[in-house]
């Protein structure tokens, strides 16, 4: 049974169904998920979040990327889940810093920070926009 939600309309959603199988044109060259809270989110009562990326990865050999906020913490929290993806096997092709609606430091010093202990891991800035504004093609960063 997968998170909360499941867990409570009495609903089971093996692990295996959220895995992309086969080869060839099946498999696609950008793949993007939510990950519904963080690497260590449980998913069922033997699975997390974490062990969904590495089938994810193993099937698809895409790499992945790990999305963070500004917020307060986010230093802590970014690094913690780099070194515990790196420990699995999953080193990230980039971090993205998505900027937090009430960030307590400016973008550019945060992802500054990161970056010092990001071991080379390249680190994209994103920006709020403002109404009307076009977002980034943040594809072009890799």
């Amino acid at each position: 049974r997968y998170g909360g939600g499941a867990r409570r309309a009495h609903r089971t959603l093996p692990l295996r169904r959220f895995i992309l199988r086969g080869s060839g044109a099946g498999k696609p060259d950008h793949l993007l998920i939510e990950g519904v809270g963080g690497l260590m989110v449980p998913l069922d009562d033997s699975h997390l979040v974490l062990d969904w990326m590495k089938a994810l990865t193993r099937e698809t050999a895409l790499t992945p990327i790990l999305v963070v906020g500004s917020y307060l913490g986010t230093v802590s929290h970014t690094l913690t889940a780099l070194k515990v993806m790196k420990d699995e096997g999953l080193a990230p092709g980039a971090i993205i810093v998505s900027q937090s609606e009430e960030a307590p430091v400016p973008l550019e010093e945060t992802c500054e920070v990161i970056a010092r202990f990001a071991g080379g891991v390249p680190i994209v800035p994103l920006p709020r926009l403002a109404a009307g504004q076009e977002a980034p093609d943040l594809l072009s960063w890799f």
